[in-house]
């Protein structure tokens, strides 16, 4: 066998497992399925409805320190929040690495979303 033959059986399956990237679905699908579906003002029990019919994984509706949370200088530490978590497993994989989208969906004290906020997590190497 060839030392190149050698060379590109070593590399060449290294390559391919660290290049390939797949979406599943995207940022802007979600974000668009939201709009559509559920107008600022749904209730919780809408929102339930919404991620219960696509599958979507959930957390019940909390108040507490708001989920998945970057202290900045304007915001140190996080805020009590009225909220429900929302995820969507392995929506994009390169090589090794997958990630995960979040969906945070925000409600005033009436129980109204008035907010939401999308956010994709790499996990894995």
């Amino acid at each position: 066998m060839s030392i190149s033959l050698i060379i590109f059986l070593t590399f060449f399956p290294i390559f391919t497992l660290t290049s390939c990237e797949s979406v599943r679905v995207s940022k802007d699908e979600v974000d668009n399925s939201i709009k559509d579906n559920l107008p600022l003002g749904s209730s919780i029990s809408q929102v339930m409805a919404f991620l219960k019919s696509r599958e979507i994984e959930q957390h019940p509706y909390t108040e507490d320190l708001e989920p998945l949370f970057a202290p900045s200088e304007a915001e140190p530490t996080p805020e009590k929040k009225r909220f429900i978590l929302a995820r969507i497993p392995d929506v994009k994989r390169k090589g090794l690495s997958k990630w995960d989208m979040y969906v945070v969906f925000y409600f005033d004290e009436e129980g109204r979303l008035i907010e939401y906020k999308i956010k994709t997590i790499g996990t894995g190497l």
